[in-house]
């Protein structure tokens, strides 16, 4: 964690969260974690492994999926939600540019990995993360993105991450998220009335 970021004691609950929340998963569309620590210096560090390829958000930019890919792609997310969510991780900000292609070595499609914990939500276990826990009427993730309940800052569960890769298979096959506005207040409303 770089610079005055490693400092923020937001950041480092952030990044602490992302370390723990990833290093309970070993599902192979989840990136993986090989290390995670402190410096004697204080400074977090993250070793993930290594990937080529592009984000999701550069596959749409450049219109290049299909609807068959984006069926592959969709199937790979919820594969990789199984497992988290039966370990009582919720992601709760799957967006493009957290869904990230790279090649299969066995096939020609794209092999997912699904990125950033950061935000994650650890049920059942133990961890004191408090700088990030959802309090009542707050409002963690990606409002393009996210599910109504969670644009509400109600409690979530599994069923807010599967509401996500709808929107993100909505926006495989259409080029756009299902609601687009500059003011994130908008999106969000649209996401609960609509």
């Amino acid at each position: 964690l770089y610079g005055d970021l490693a400092y923020d004691e937001g950041m480092r609950a952030r990044f602490q969260r992302e370390a723990e929340a990833t290093s309970l998963l070993s599902h192979r569309h989840i990136v993986r974690v090989i290390d995670f620590g402190e410096t004697p210096e204080g400074l977090l560090y993250l070793a993930r492994e290594y990937l080529e390829g592009r984000t999701l958000s550069q596959a749409i930019r450049e219109r290049e999926l299909g609807v068959q890919d984006a069926v592959d792609i969709t199937a790979q997310i919820l594969s990789s939600l199984k497992e988290a969510h039966e370990k009582g991780v919720i992601h709760r900000d799957l967006k493009p540019d957290n869904i990230f292609l790279t090649e299969d070595p066995a096939s020609d499609e794209p092999l997912v990995k699904v990125l950033d914990f950061g935000i994650a939500k650890i049920i059942g276990r133990d961890v004191n993360f408090d700088a990030l826990e959802t309090q009542a009427g707050t409002v963690f993730g990606t409002p393009k993105y996210m599910s109504p309940e969670q644009a509400q800052g109600h409690e979530l569960d599994g069923r807010s991450d599967l509401y996500a890769v709808g929107s993100l298979l909505y926006a495989m096959l259409t080029g756009a998220p299902p609601f687009d506005d500059p003011d994130a207040v908008v999106v969000m409303a649209q996401h609960i009335r609509k």
